[in-house]
């Protein structure tokens, strides 16, 4: 699947946070974000590309031992993404 229906929504997104969204990853084409705090923490947030029933899978980690996965339609991406932003704010203070 592509990224192109949800791109909108990330990009968005990533404006409103003042976040930059990488495409790619070696030679492949991804949806990732690095969060860093004050302290030098930092999480990355990734997307999947939709799959055939329209879900988007996203993704937190630290780096270490804490991640979360969710699972959304579309029309929740933005909100799931605010969520999930919220969250690695909380991990990288």
């Amino acid at each position: 699947m592509s990224y192109t229906s949800i791109d909108p929504i990330t990009t968005a997104w990533a404006a409103r946070h003042g976040l930059h969204v990488q495409t790619r990853y070696r030679d492949d084409e991804v949806r990732s974000v690095d969060v860093v705090g004050h302290s030098g923490r930092r999480c990355q947030i990734w997307i999947d590309p939709p799959d055939q029933a329209g879900k988007v899978g996203v993704h937190i980690w630290d780096f270490k031992s804490k991640k979360l996965d969710k699972l959304v339609c579309q029309d929740d991406l933005s909100a799931c993404l605010d969520d999930v932003y919220t969250t690695a704010l909380g991990w990288v203070t």
